[in-house]
């Protein structure tokens, strides 16, 4: 998959962007398009990411790699991370539009979530425990296993996307929340969403010193007509 070009910030360190969005101003936007808000803005993403794209990676992959909760598949009660991850991949081999995309993003999306599919991907995790010469190695093998395989996984991933959904806070303290906002530690580019009170909160966590996706995405919104606010942290160059 595709990923910014530049170098990575030093002393291993993230910058963190909080893009403030008013959902009466993108949910139309969605809407004229006919797809999800998670769709629009996974389809502006992938926009963003491909206006950094040099001629010569012109056809490298975008992916966009989305955790599913799967409590809504399981019954489960644990409090741990319970997730599994979908991706929506699209090549710019052709010019295509942003509504156009984030149809094609939606159908990708809205495929890969289905019962049965979830099923599968799990069912084939599970299989893995019972085969016998992995049940035998000793487990600092298996977590080097593991580590390596994330890091695999990690180059067929151009940005993360988590819609953490609309934030309901009890009613006793809901008068004292002016917002909510998330960020995730990541090797890639990972953007978190939450909705509360009309706004739409992304919260984006770079690893990279190029920050031009980033801008891109701010860019294409303003040019929609969306009025946003965007808040950035310092790094040490």
């Amino acid at each position: 998959a595709y990923h910014p070009s530049g170098l990575r910030l030093p002393y291993d360190q993230l910058q963190f962007f909080e893009v403030h969005i008013p959902t009466a101003e993108i949910l139309p936007l969605a809407k004229a398009a006919g797809v999800s808000l998670t769709s629009y803005v996974g389809a502006m993403w992938m926009m963003a990411i491909k206006e950094d794209m040099p001629p010569r990676k012109s056809k490298t992959p975008v992916n966009v790699s989305m955790p599913v909760n799967l409590r809504n598949y399981y019954p489960s009660h644990t409090s741990r991370n319970f997730f599994n991850n979908i991706n929506v991949t699209h090549v710019f081999d052709e010019e295509i539009s942003l509504e156009d995309l984030a149809k094609e993003f939606d159908e990708k999306m809205r495929a890969n979530l289905t019962e049965e599919n979830i099923k599968k991907q799990m069912d084939n995790f599970e299989t893995m425990e019972y085969v016998a010469p992995v049940r035998v190695f000793p487990l600092f093998i298996k977590q080097w296993v593991v580590r390596y395989g994330s890091k695999v996984t990690d180059k067929k991933v151009s940005i993360v996307l988590s819609n953490l959904g609309v934030q309901k806070p009890p009613q006793e303290v809901a008068a004292m929340v002016q917002n909510y906002g998330a960020f995730c530690s990541s090797s890639n580019l990972f953007s978190t969403m939450t909705s509360y009170n009309g706004d739409l909160t992304l919260g984006v966590s770079s690893p990279y010193s190029n920050t031009r996706v980033v801008k891109n995405l701010v860019r294409g919104l303003t040019a929609q007509g969306v009025k946003i606010r965007v808040y950035a942290t310092e790094v040490i160059r």
